[in-house]
C-alpha cells in the first residue's frame, strides 16, 4: 500500500484575526493563502517561521513546561519512607530525657507550668553528700 498525502497536510488554516495578530494580513488576496469558509489555509513552513518571530520565547517556556512536568513525575513515583519519630535507637534515656526539658520549657514558655524545683537533683545531691 502506498500512503497518500491529502492537498492541504502542508497547510494550516488560520482565521483573519489570527492573520492580523501575525502580522500576515497584507497577503490577503495573494497566492500565499487560500480562501476557505471563514478564514485562510496558511502554509505550514511561513505559519511557523511567523509564529516563532512574534513569540521568540515560546519553544523555551514549552521545553520548560516538560521538564516540570517530568520532573514532577518522576517526583510522584518515589516511595516515601515514613519518619521515625520514635525513641532513639542510642542512648534513650539521655534522649527521653531531652523531650522531657523541651516539653518542660515550651511549657515555661507558655505560662502552662509553674516552675518547680526537679526532685530527682535534690535525691541525687543526698546520695552524693551521705
Amino acid at each position: 500500500e502506498t500512503k497518500r498525502t491529502e492537498v492541504y497536510d502542508d497547510y494550516v488554516f488560520v482565521t483573519r484575526e489570527e492573520l492580523k495578530r501575525l502580522g500576515l494580513d497584507h497577503l490577503v488576496g495573494t497566492n500565499m493563502l487560500k480562501a476557505y469558509m471563514h478564514g485562510f489555509f496558511l502554509d505550514a513552513k511561513l505559519h511557523a517561521r511567523s509564529k516563532s518571530v512574534l513569540e521568540p520565547f515560546a519553544y523555551e517556556e514549552y521545553r520548560k513546561q516538560k521538564i516540570k512536568e517530568k520532573i514532577e513525575a518522576r517526583q510522584g513515583q518515589r516511595i516515601v519512607l515514613p519518619k521515625k519519630g520514635g525513641a532513639a535507637k542510642v542512648n534513650r534515656e539521655f534522649a527521653e530525657q531531652l523531650e522531657e526539658s523541651k516539653r518542660i520549657a515550651e511549657e515555661e514558655a507558655r505560662g502552662d507550668r509553674v516552675v518547680r524545683s526537679n526532685d530527682r537533683k535534690k535525691v541525687q545531691a543526698q546520695t552524693r553528700l551521705a
